[in-house]
């Protein structure tokens, strides 16, 4: 039967469609992509100590490191900015450029760290350009994560979303395995001295190298189906041209989901980067731990992570959204603090204990991983969902994500308890857990158009 419209033959979206190569090698390159962003954007916290004496050596030792993970912290601050000029961006221009020119901001600025002069070269400029560096950095990072996950998830056929919007985040880990990897090897392969002289840029530059190659490979991606059938829609409505698409007003319910939305990642967030990005430089602060068993326990923990997350992406298609998410963090509420507590007890800390807790850590954050892609991307409408994800992503991981080393170690300090960080998560998923409630089941609907 011929349809009365001649653009809804253009309108079938990624939900009737069976998966074919153009769709897989979409998702491989949209998850590559985002593995070297994250690359770039977190190597800065593993080399966090380094970092520390060479761009705040003006100040004392504790002093010093609460000033390195502030810097880490502000680069968040531009991730809202980021989030909303981009994914504007990707809403009204296509996924696909959006992820283009994220990753040529992440490069540069990338790149930019691995050149910066250091406090002893030009003083106090050198912290003041390693922020500036930072915030590029931030605004890069805050503009790929809701697009990335919008490029994937609309690509998915139904019943699968919960698969393949894991890749998001198989990618996003990736990237801190990249960058806890190169680090644990070079800091094995150097002498300290030399880690400390030059070694500690090697990890920038490098992801100012790879960044062509990102680029190279999003441009032979193909944008989503879904956008383009609402571009279609719009254009039959004679409103694209003008952006207004993106323009219209929020409704109350869609205020009420973005407000839940920030809010529910908050505890699994908090505790993904105090117990993996943070975690390197807490053995070896307050564990004894030699910094390359610390890397190569927390390289090894990420990996679990990786294969963890599809599993538990697919488990959500099968079971719902909501039993994966909630069951993990029923678990970041005890695990860590029984963990770290029974940690800090043993005379002596083994590599093989370090790789089995990060593994442990690592399966709990898996099962958190796994569905947020899919619940995130199925909660908006697709005219909307980057401006809305990258917004969304973007102040919960400034806000419970990137000032947490910041915030855990003023606890430590303040207090003395070197455990005074797991409080933080404990209170964090507090937070997160009535938002479950408010969430509705999506596994099993078709995406909101």
């Amino acid at each position: 039967m011929l349809t009365s419209n001649p653009l809804e033959g253009q309108m079938s979206s990624a939900e009737s469609r069976t998966v074919d190569g153009t769709a897989q090698r979409a998702v491989f390159g949209a998850s590559v992509g985002t593995m070297l962003e994250y690359y770039d954007f977190a190597v800065y916290a593993y080399v966090a100590a380094i970092i520390s004496r060479k761009f705040f050596s003006g100040q004392g030792g504790v002093e010093a490191l609460l000033a390195t993970f502030l810097t880490f912290g502000i680069g968040y601050v531009a991730r809202p900015l980021g989030g909303f000029t981009l994914g504007m961006l990707a809403d009204v221009r296509g996924r696909k450029f959006a992820l283009l020119v994220t990753m040529f901001c992440m490069a540069i600025s990338t790149a930019a760290i691995g050149l910066l002069p250091t406090y002893r070269d030009v003083g106090i400029a050198a912290p003041a350009l390693l922020l500036i560096a930072r915030c590029a950095q931030g605004f890069a990072a805050g503009g790929e994560a809701g697009s990335s996950m919008s490029f994937i998830v609309e690509w998915a056929p139904r019943g699968r979303r919960g698969w393949w919007g894991s890749f998001q985040q198989v990618g996003m880990m990736s990237g801190l395995l990249l960058g806890s990897g190169v680090v644990a090897f070079l800091n094995t392969l150097l002498q300290a001295s030399d880690m400390d002289s030059w070694g500690w840029r090697v990890p920038f530059l490098l992801g100012g190298l790879i960044g062509p190659f990102g680029m190279l490979m999003r441009r032979s991606l193909s944008e989503t189906p879904e956008f383009v059938a609402e571009q279609a829609k719009a254009l039959s409505n004679a409103v694209a041209s003008t952006g207004k698409v993106t323009a219209t007003r929020l409704t109350r319910a869609e205020w009420l989901m973005f407000v839940n939305m920030v809010v529910f990642p908050v505890g699994s967030i908090a505790a993904f980067y105090l117990l993996f990005v943070f975690m390197p430089f807490w053995l070896q602060h307050f564990a004894k731990v030699p910094v390359g068993a610390s890397l190569w326990a927390n390289t090894l923990g990420l990996l679990v992570i990786i294969i963890t997350t599809p599993l538990m992406g697919a488990f959500s298609d099968r079971i719902g959204r909501r039993p994966v998410l909630l069951g993990s963090l029923v678990a970041f509420l005890f695990v860590p603090y029984a963990v770290l507590h029974g940690l800090l007890a043993l005379p002596a800390i083994p590599l093989s204990i370090l790789i089995g807790m990060q593994a442990l850590f690592g399966v709990i954050v898996g099962a958190a991983c796994g569905p947020f892609p899919a619940v995130m991307a199925e909660q908006f409408k697709t005219r909307r969902r980057s401006t809305m994800l990258n917004l969304v992503i973007a102040l919960t991981t400034s806000a419970a994500g990137g000032f947490s080393p910041f915030i855990a170690m003023w606890l430590i300090s303040r207090t003395g308890s070197p455990l005074a960080h797991v409080y933080y998560i404990i209170v964090a998923v507090i937070v997160s857990l009535p938002t479950i409630l408010v969430i509705k089941e999506t596994a099993f609907t078709d995406l909101k158009h």
